[in-house]
């Protein structure tokens, strides 16, 4: 997510950047590099226009790439909470406090897993869940239930759900 100290730090950079451009002479339109006067330095007239442009353009393309690094889609999730009331609530407890199982929420939870490779957590739920009967649970609702878990520890949502290309992805919140 972009912060607003973010976008002023783009908008400072730019109007810097803006600032150091010989701008064309008067009423003389940009043609080529080799006649030194360029679309940036056309813009150099107007050094607050360009510093915005900037701004947006790179403010655009940080957003997009933050919403390309989500975890999952906000509909797997949703998904996940329904499997993970079915197959898991009763030893995790529907808020994932943990009960007859640890507590799937939380510092505890984020000290074990963070850092650690998707398929660190995958695997482990995998092959032992649930307690009662380990591994039972199908692979897309095991990913939709993974997808849940990290919702509720504050991993942001994307536009690609949670999938096995995932898996040597560090569980980071960055």
């Amino acid at each position: 997510m972009i912060t607003l100290n973010d976008a002023v730090k783009v908008i400072s950079a730019a109007r810097s950047r803006a600032s150091s451009i010989e701008p064309c002479p008067a009423g003389e339109l940009p043609r080529t590099i080799r006649s030194g006067c360029t679309l940036a330095n056309q813009f150099a007239t107007r050094p607050n226009t360009f510093a915005i442009a900037a701004a947006l353009a790179l403010l655009v393309g940080t957003s997009g790439a933050a919403a390309a690094t989500g975890w999952f889609t906000p509909a797997q999730a949703a998904q996940g909470h329904q499997f993970f009331n079915n197959q898991c609530a009763e030893c995790h407890r529907p808020d994932l406090k943990g009960a007859a199982g640890p507590a799937l929420i939380g510092s505890a939870f984020l000290a074990k897993w963070g850092n650690k490779p998707l398929s660190d957590l995958y695997q482990f739920e995998h092959k032992n869940m649930p307690a009662t009967n380990p591994g039972s649970v199908p692979p897309d609702q095991l990913r939709a239930i993974t997808a849940y878990i990290l919702q509720k520890n504050g991993f942001p949502a994307g536009n690609s759900p949670l999938d096995k290309s995932e898996a040597s992805r560090p569980l980071t919140k960055n």
